[in-house]
């Protein structure tokens, strides 16, 4: 019988997005394994819940704004990057046709992609169905500002820069250019989101904001005086 842990998440998002999550999750794998391998051991385990891995967006809401994962720490030294069941849109990674899956990686919170056959991440097995409810008008603008002028734009416009919740709502991974559903008509480029983090990493040392970049759909950090668009939600 595997052991369940962790985290039973019901009830509003820690960013205040409103969301009930019915998610149980099992404890992650110390190993660097391949996203294969990852699958099959999610599928393995038995008990009388359905294990899987997780989509990007279920693995995405363990993210903690003030570090890494308290669940993450007991084994820190075993890598960040866990994979999702999401596979990438693009056919190319690394300059080699292979088929791709998404990552998600703790140490800072942003995703990245890695070729399915290759052992470079952890595991992390989920149970339940994930229902997401956000509802949110959407306000597309078109000014490529900082992260402060994004936010003064929402405003004046009578609304607010979309959280990082709201704008992983926006995101479809199976699309590229612009990786983003249809009904919301984003450009290819970063988006602000209103979600700042003390949270570093090598691209971002100091006010840092998480954002969106719609071209290919991945998540990271940008320093609050660099440029973006803003998505405010009304």
């Amino acid at each position: 019988m595997v052991a369940v842990v962790l985290i039973l998440l019901v009830g509003a998002s820690p960013t205040g997005v409103p969301e009930t999550r019915n998610l149980i999750w099992a404890r992650p794998g110390e190993a660097l394994i391949t996203w294969f391998d990852a699958k099959s051991a999610c599928e393995a385990l038995s008990s009388d819940k359905k294990w899987r891995l997780p989509s990007r967006r279920e693995l995405s809401t363990l993210i903690a704004d003030h570090g890494i994962p308290e669940f993450i720490k007991p084994t820190i030294n075993k890598g960040f990057r866990f994979w999702t069941s999401d596979t990438y849109a693009e056919p190319w990674v690394n300059g080699e046709k292979a088929g791709a899956a998404w990552l998600v990686n703790f140490q800072d919170g942003g995703t990245g992609v890695n070729r399915k056959r290759v052992p470079s991440a952890r595991h992390i097995c989920v149970s339940g169905v994930y229902e997401p409810l956000i509802q949110a008008t959407w306000n597309v603008r078109r000014e490529y500002v900082s992260w402060e002028k994004a936010s003064q734009l929402c405003s004046t416009h009578g609304g607010r820069l979309a959280t990082i919740e709201e704008l992983r709502a926006v995101v479809d991974t199976s699309k590229i250019s612009p990786a983003a559903i249809d009904s919301v008509p984003v450009s290819p480029a970063w988006y602000w989101s209103g979600t700042t983090t003390t949270v570093t990493n090598s691209s971002c040392s100091h006010s840092c904001v998480r954002a969106v970049e719609f071209s290919k759909g991945f998540e990271g950090l940008r320093s609050a005086n660099s440029l973006a668009y803003p998505l405010c939600v009304n």
